[in-house]
């Protein structure tokens, strides 16, 4: 792509795409096959903090050119203003997901760019797509974000939403993007006591071990309680994130790992 615009090497493989060609990608190969803007950098904290901020692909230098004279070394939130190459066209996606702590990054994106779904792919997973089902195979698994019903606080100095849906799904799990439907492979979860589900540092990403969201996700799924509570180690501001169990939310396991669809979150700062 060169300013949104397919070189003749695109068109090519995108015909063969629209006759039924397989087209797969990794890493950043798979977060260019949306329609929608592509991540380029930025972590959680950041994103949440500032924002997303535009960037475009310089072609004749093979890279990235930022908007607004930003740093292009930190941690700013960037997203590819021209977009991805179009053949992923249910919402936004990124990669090496949970163990790099990306699901508040994509939050943001989704947010400011007023996209209704990100997906989020683990690394040693796919997500397979073939007329609208979505099936996961590999290690871990698919953060799926849905803000269709999501409302973004206006009051606030600083970032903050609500009644956003957070699914993670896992091997033998769909997801059928056209009927918005999701099937769980695995058998129900007997619920058990436990004491409240905290997790003090939500952001915590790959350095330190990575899958807070993922982790909060599943105890919640086998616990008795309704609420999970995550927050951020920055206090400039602090975010509290709630993730709470209702009516359509559903869980199952398979070979001991947990799937959950339909998890509300709320994001808000407290200080």
């Amino acid at each position: 792509l060169d300013k949104g615009k397919a070189s003749p090497v695109l068109q090519a493989i995108q015909k063969k795409v629209q006759r039924g060609a397989l087209m797969a990608g990794t890493s950043a190969g798979m977060a260019i096959q949306t329609k929608q803007f592509v991540i380029a950098n930025g972590s959680s904290l950041m994103a949440l903090t500032n924002g997303a901020r535009a960037a475009a692909w310089n072609i004749s230098e093979g890279e990235l050119v930022y908007e607004d004279g930003v740093c292009a070394g930190c941690d700013q939130l960037f997203y590819n203003r021209f977009k991805g190459v179009g053949n992923f066209t249910y919402g936004i996606a990124d990669t090496h997901f949970s163990e790099n702590e990306r699901t508040l990054r994509l939050l943001r994106l989704l947010a400011d760019s007023k996209q209704r779904f990100g997906f989020g792919v683990d690394t040693y997973t796919s997500l397979n797509v073939e007329n609208g089902m979505m099936t996961v195979i590999g290690q871990d698994g698919v953060t799926i974000l849905d803000l269709h019903q999501a409302k973004v606080d206006q009051q606030s100095e600083y970032f903050g939403i609500k009644n956003v849906r957070i699914s993670y799904i896992r091997q033998g799990d769909s997801y059928n993007a056209d009927r918005d439907q999701f099937r769980l492979g695995g058998s129900s979860i007997e619920e058990i006591e436990t004491a409240e589900l905290i997790n003090p540092d939500i952001m915590d990403e790959m350095e330190a071990g990575g899958f807070q969201m993922a982790s909060l996700l599943s105890q919640l799924a086998q616990s008795s309680r309704e609420i999970a509570l995550g927050y951020s180690l920055s206090n400039d501001p602090a975010y509290r994130i709630t993730l709470t169990k209702d009516d359509r939310s559903r869980t199952a396991i398979l070979n001991g790992k947990v799937s959950v669809v339909h998890i509300e979150m709320k994001v808000e700062t407290i200080r």
